[in-house]
């Protein structure tokens, strides 16, 4: 049977393709975040799987959130996975094309939503560029669909049961008979079993109905016409004969109480694999429309059935019939256990052995990335479900080894009392070879009536795991598979390192340009929290060495005002000065070195080194991420920042028609949702002065300011030919705009309400983001053609044009900027070149630093409180942390399985907020620093953090070998149960000889 049934599924699997579970966006034409040069003639949009046209929407919005007229939304040539609409002719600009489809095989809704532009539009970084999905867990169906799983497993494991475990009892004449009064009230209570469950199965079939009614607005006659309705309806059809089958049967048997008929039972389970059936025709496996995928899912469920309802038989009518039962002696009892219990054991062996071929298989139609399952919200469920069965078979084993082993025993004893000629009553305690008599020490355990307590507690215990068993399959049956969670994340983009940071050691150096042509130059390593080794150096103009003849170094804590610390330089060689010390907490220092040359009358030599960032390094700390949904969990919050006045974290909503602002008070641990109508979606914030939230409304090109005090807001629309990018309040709390569209930077006069002043940049510029400097006024834009553009208002706003020399004298659409008060710097994100770039305003040089992950596509940026660099890389469920003084980087995981993470900011405490824009969240990444770290020699063996348990796991490594384990295990369990059952049935046909 094993042999068969692997050339069988073995065969079934070379015909599978991969699937998605959902129907979820493929592809476009045009695809997501395209420009096309004129009007398209229609939108195509391709699905996972075939979705039903008629209750299924295609609508396109242009920049105004204005539904643009399409006509015919169809299946494209007749593919039922594919959606097209005719367009109009449609003038340049961008335009979001929004999809709601039905899915024809298991009926989810799911919402998905791209942009593409037109002509000579450019699509802003800080609208949602990548498609969007909306759910992952359908928890309402979950919830719908469990009964149904329930009632299945009640009928169709409790028909076989009763099909399968009295086969042997019959062949015994003897014991047939003795136990023919106790087996009508098993198969009564059977019959009521069968009732139950068909009132389950029927009612959640026509609940299913009104729900998915309801999914699509729409009635329950509608819902029937669909080809998910159209499987739905044959199984109700053959719920209600069930029930009138389960009903007449519970009537006969209620009067008259007999043994249910072969045939009778074999019809119900025929009725209850036909609702088995129509189960794996609405589940994942029917994504694909393959044969043999849903014949490999109907096997396993069938399995699965087979057990778990097998283990409701025993616990639920089986062992409670006949415990009360006063008309069987207890030796007749414990022998029918002794018979039944390894009976039920050989079933759940071979169904182990078919689970261990199907499981895997199953799986592998799912998907074929192992890492991809065991990360996402699918695979914590498949987790879930292994665990309670792993449970199961705790359970099992103990029935098995425990309760079967003394059953035999306790048989046998009872056949060799008899066969001595000793046929006292074995309720005798004064019998001395009575096993069991309570004054045997020891023997209370064998005792019968305590035999099948201890059985019967084990086996409703087990029926209670199987029940959560199936709460667990009904999750994952109505759970995103791990493709459709992350298949926003598998645009592999190219990963190109030419440039690397240039100090990757763990060592400080600077020079510090003293009087008199001197110089001094400073080297601390580790340069990190603990003791570190000094080395000073004296050198003149021409870099030789000066005679010094002692020198001291004294360090000095700013932000608590720790020290000054002094501590003697030794003399190495000329010029040359060594010491050690420590830096006792993270923070900035200030380091003074002062040095007494042997030339006579020569002044000393004095240096100071200023702000100088103590801190631990990256892989000394342990950072930890908290998600905070937003109310109802349907908010798309993009672009974070923190109020200090409030301590609060402000959040626009990008969820179409939304029009709101959320504040999350930090002190309260609570969401405040603020209105602010006539808005479609808010995007870009920034505060002012006096604490007014100034904000973008990209779709209605509108500009507003709220005041959270009053509640109040104001409106300003902007020109036509606006599309606003981004926006920073200055020092005299004017508005400045970015407009990708017109190469312009826009002046909002926030006292006057209105435009003063249009600065144009280079012909052809496209100004995507901007950042200006509290202290300096200075005004710095990223334009995404590849170039840092510096204005400064204080002489007559003039631009001067920035951009990395030699080969690559370009940036790689730059998207976000951060300044860098302490350094001067101007950290940029590079989004397609894949890195972040620092931008020096004295020394006018760009330097790159590298990432972890090549497909992370780095956007918004903040510093943590050491100062760290953190990167939002919104295609993946990560986030990246630069050591700015190191170069050094890593990568930390959100919980989220697709967050689209666009824009960071950091709270007064240095901690890092993040808007999961898709994950419906806001998150905090808090962090603790370990007392040691990794030796770095080891770091270079170490799997990087960015390949993930994908790079450790697959199935060639992980699960063949677990297959192979598992049969030779089945295997070897099939044997020892196949000997077990062949001796019960020897020992009970000599017990029925001593009846």
């Amino acid at each position: 049977m094993m042999v068969l049934s692997f050339i069988i599924i073995s065969s079934l699997v070379f015909s599978l393709k991969e699937t998605y579970g959902h129907a979820f966006v493929t592809s476009s034409n045009p695809s997501s975040s395209q420009s096309v040069a004129s009007s398209p003639p229609e939108v195509d949009v391709f699905f996972s799987e075939p979705v039903d046209v008629k209750y299924s929407k295609l609508k396109i919005l242009d920049e105004t959130g204005k539904q643009v007229e399409t006509a015919g939304l169809h299946h494209l040539k007749g593919d039922e996975s594919a959606l097209s609409v005719t367009l109009p002719r449609l003038k340049d600009g961008v335009y979001t094309v929004s999809t709601t489809v039905l899915s024809a095989t298991d009926g989810h809704v799911t919402d998905n939503a791209f942009v593409f532009a037109v002509g000579g539009a450019v699509i802003p970084a800080n609208i949602n560029q990548n498609i969007s999905q909306k759910s992952v867990v359908y928890i309402p169906e979950a919830l719908a669909r469990f009964p149904t799983l329930v009632g299945q497993v009640i009928i169709v494991g409790g028909a076989f049961g009763t099909l399968w475990l009295w086969r042997p009892v019959n062949k015994i004449e003897a014991i047939s008979l003795l136990i023919s009064e106790v087996r009508k009230k098993i198969d009564k209570r059977l019959v009521s079993i069968f009732l139950i469950g068909s009132i389950i199965l029927l009612v959640s079939d026509i609940a299913i109905l009104a729900f998915q009614a309801q999914v699509i607005s729409a009635g329950i006659m509608d819902v029937i016409t669909t080809r998910f309705g159209m499987v739905v309806l044959p199984r109700t059809i053959l719920s209600l004969v069930l029930f009138s089958i389960s009903l007449l049967a519970f009537r006969t048997n209620r009067r008259s109480p007999q043994i249910l008929a072969r045939g009778e039972t074999a019809g119900i389970l025929a009725l209850g694999l036909s609702l088995l059936l129509t189960t794996s025709m609405i589940g994942h496996g029917a994504a694909n429309n393959q044969f043999s995928s849903i014949a490999i899912d109907f096997a396993h469920n069938l399995a699965a059935s087979l057990w778990i309802g097998g283990v409701l038989y025993l616990g639920l009518v089986f062992t409670s019939k006949l415990q009360v039962d006063n008309s069987l002696k207890a030796d007749h009892k414990i022998a029918l256990l002794s018979l039944i219990l390894p009976r039920f054991s050989l079933l759940v062996i071979m169904i182990l052995g078919f689970l261990v071929f199907t499981g895997p298989f199953l799986l592998f139609i799912l998907s074929n990335n192992l890492g991809q399952v065991l990360t996402s919200s699918y695979g914590y469920t498949l987790i879930v479900k292994l665990s309670l069965a792993v449970v199961m078979l705790a359970f099992g084993s103990y029935n098995q080894l425990s309760i079967q082993k003394e059953a035999q025993k306790y048989t046998s004893i009872s056949i060799s009392i008899s066969t001595n000629g000793k046929s006292r009553e074995r309720n005798n305690p004064s019998d001395p070879n009575f096993a069991d008599s309570p004054h045997k020490k020891g023997t209370k355990k064998n005792n019968g009536g305590d035999i099948l307590s201890r059985f019967s507690r084990s086996a409703k215990a087990e029926s209670i795991v199987g029940v959560l068993l199936l709460a667990s399959v009904a999750f994952l049956v109505n759970t995103g598979i791990p493709k459709s969670e992350t298949q926003a994340q598998q645009q592999v983009q190219p990963y190109s390192n030419t440039t690397i940071f240039q100090q990757m050691q763990d060592e400080f150096k600077s020079t510090y340009y003293a009087d008199n042509n001197s110089r001094v130059l400073l080297s601390i390593v580790p340069f990190t929290v603990g003791s570190n080794n000094f080395t000073v150096s004296f050198v003149d103009s021409n870099n030789s060495p000066v005679d010094v003849s002692s020198a001291t170094l004294q360090y000095t804590e700013t932000e608590k005002s720790i020290g000054p610390i002094s501590i003697d330089l030794k003399k190495v060689s000329k010029g040359v000065f060594l010491a050690k010390g420590a830096f006792g907490i993270p923070g900035l220092w200030n380091l003074q070195i002062e040095g007494s040359p042997n030339k006579p009358n020569s002044p000393a030599i004095s240096a100071t080194f200023s702000d100088l960032r103590i801190k631990p390094k990256l892989n000394q700390f342990q950072f930890n991420i908290t998600e905070f949904n937003t109310p109802n969990n349907s908010s798309q919050p993009l672009y974070p920042f923190y109020d200090k006045s409030r301590n609060s974290i402000w959040v626009g909503d990008t969820a179409i028609n939304s029009g709101q602002i959320l504040e999350y008070n930090l002190a309260t641990n609570k969401y405040h949702q603020h209105k602010i109508n006539g808005t479609d979606i808010i995007t870009i914030l920034a505060q002012d002065s006096k604490n007014n939230i100034w904000f973008v409304d990209p779709i209605t090109k509108q500009i507003g300011v709220y005041d959270p005090i009053t509640g109040k807001h104001r409106l300003f629309q902007l020109p036509k030919t606006i599309l606003p990018s981004s926006i920073a309040v200055d020092p005299s709390d004017n508005l400045w705009i970015t407009s990708t569209t017109t190469s312009q930077i826009l002046i909002f006069d926030s006292k006057m309400n209105n435009i003063t002043k249009t600065i144009s940049l280079e012909k052809g510029a496209r100004p995507i983001t901007i950042a200006i400097d509290s202290l300096s006024g200075l005004a710095w834009i990223a334009d995404e053609r590849g170039k840092l553009v510096g204005i400064d208002p204080s002489h007559n706003y003039s631009a001067t044009v920035y951009a990395p020399t030699g080969v690559n004298n370009t940036l790689k659409s730059p998207t976000g900027l951060l300044l860098d008060s302490i350094g001067n710097n101007i950290f940029i994100s590079q989004h397609e070149g894949q890195k972040v770039s620092v931008f020096n305003v004295i020394t006018k040089s760009f330097q790159d630093y590298p990432l972890l992950d090549p497909n992370g596509l780095p956007f918004g940026m903040a510093l943590d409180k050491y100062g760290n660099l953190w990167i939002a890389e919104h295609t993946i469920n990560k986030i990246a942390v630069i050591d700015p003084q190191t170069g050094k980087s890593k990568e930390v995981k959100i919980p989220s399985q697709t967050p689209f993470v666009q824009w960071l900011t950091s709270d007064s405490d240095g901690n890092i907020w993040i808007a999961e824009q898709r994950g419906h969240a806001l998150g905090i990444i808090t962090s603790k620093v370990s007392p040691t770290s990794l030796p770095s020699d080891r770091s270079q063996s170490l799997p990087k953090e960015s390949e993930g348990i994908s790079s450790l796991l697959n199935y060639d490594f992980v699960v063949a070998p677990a297959i192979v384990v598992g049969l030779i295990l089945v295997a070897l369990m099939y044997v020892k149960n196949v000997v077990d059952y062949r001796i019960a049935e020897r020992t009970v046909r000599k017990y029925q000889r001593i009846l």
